[in-house]
């Protein structure tokens, strides 16, 4: 488990240099920034995190600056600053590790990403809003605030270019025009109107940015449209399935799985349906941090613990280490009472016979809710 140390923080919702747990460390961050945000002030925490039961060396240290509108919380501010670093292969496992025993911690609410939507859509009417998908709303903010900034300094250049004479004008009027439009299909998306963004994306697949092709995919892959996006993703039906899978609807997954098979594919359906020793054979799938956790998982449901304990190494995930543990040691509880019922049937014990096998059928169901 991960605890926060703030060594210079001056407000009472925390205490310096006490060891508190990550997750209310990340709820307080979240309700001071509220605070400071409201009263208009800033605030610099200097921090660092440990690992519970450790030796208290720091295995992140940073400064979060309350009240900056940078980040809603503290697991926010670290994510960006781990994402935006430079690092080398070396250590990009320690990185994905850390952020993956932070997200393991947390609610959902706290990993949602901020978007300050009154500054991009101030116009627009929020109670009109439909109750659309948290990441469908986040990447409209997103983007329409990427368009927002790419309008402005279009503007701006205007300014300047009327004033020299040495540009087209009418061209940059005509690029005002278009960032404004699509200003207009995100406010209707927000609105419920996808059909809208949709059309306006299939009209310009060529020009779309990285951020408009991922919410173009999702957006397509609501309504099932699956040869679309596997064109849109010049037919890489494995990042495709990768897509669906990241998004956790199993139904999806066979649905699109059905038209366009793929061993990745195959393996994520095959560990949703607990046959985890089909799944182990399986030899040609594209590992990514997740499966390498379902095959760790794979490997102790069919009993086989150094196969779950060389796997582990390969995601490092700290709960699927706890159940190991508790595996190895209820399979060997599990074989000192068979070993136990022998010599008492032996001895024609049959009380002892009876309260050994009581426990063994508890100690039975306690491995197989692992």
């Amino acid at each position: 488990m991960l605890q926060v140390v703030f060594t210079q923080l001056n407000h009472k919702m925390f205490q310096k240099s006490e060891k508190i747990d990550f997750i209310e460390a990340v709820q307080k961050s979240a309700e001071l920034e509220k605070v400071c945000r409201e009263e208009k002030k800033e605030l610099a925490g200097h921090f660092y995190l440990i690992e519970k039961d450790s030796d208290g060396s720091p295995i992140y240290t940073g400064t979060f600056q309350f009240g900056s509108y940078k980040a809603p919380n503290l697991y926010q501010h670290i994510k960006q600053n781990l994402e935006q670093m430079k690092i080398n292969k070396q250590h990009e496992q320690d990185k994905l590790i850390l952020l993956s025993k932070m997200e393991d911690c947390l609610p959902d609410i706290f990993k949602l990403a901020e978007k300050n939507e009154h500054v991009h859509l101030i116009g627009l009417d929020q109670s009109r809003i439909s109750k659309l998908k948290k990441w469908q709303r986040r990447a409209i903010y997103s983007i329409a605030g990427i368009v927002s900034l790419t309008l402005v300094g279009t503007a701006t250049f205007m300014s300047l270019v009327i004033s020299n004479g040495k540009h087209d004008v009418q061209k940059q009027t005509n690029l005002v025009k278009e960032q404004t439009k699509i200003i207009n299909q995100y406010e209707h998306a927000l609105l419920g109107d996808n059909a809208s963004i949709l059309n306006y994306f299939d009209k310009h697949k060529k020009d779309l940015t990285k951020e408009q092709i991922q919410l173009y995919a999702k957006l397509l892959l609501d309504q099932k449209k699956y040869k679309d996006v596997v064109d849109l993703y010049k037919n890489d039906v494995g990042f495709v399935e990768t897509l669906i899978s990241t998004k956790g609807s199993i139904d999806q997954l066979r649905e699109y799985n059905a038209s366009f098979p793929t061993d990745e594919g195959k393996f994520d359906l095959l560990f949703a349906d607990k046959k985890y020793a089909n799944l182990l054979k399986l030899t040609k799938v594209e590992m990514t941090v997740k499966r390498s956790e379902m095959k760790t998982y794979a490997y102790l449901k069919t009993g086989n613990i150094q196969g779950a304990k060389n796997e582990l190494l390969n995601n490092s995930n700290e709960e699927l280490k706890q159940k190991i543990t508790k595996f190895e040691d209820l399979t060997k509880q599990l074989k000192d009472i068979d070993n136990a019922i022998s010599i008492s049937k032996e001895s024609k014990k049959n009380d002892d016979v009876k309260k050994l096998t009581d426990r063994k059928n508890e100690l039975q169901k306690q491995l197989m809710s692992i």
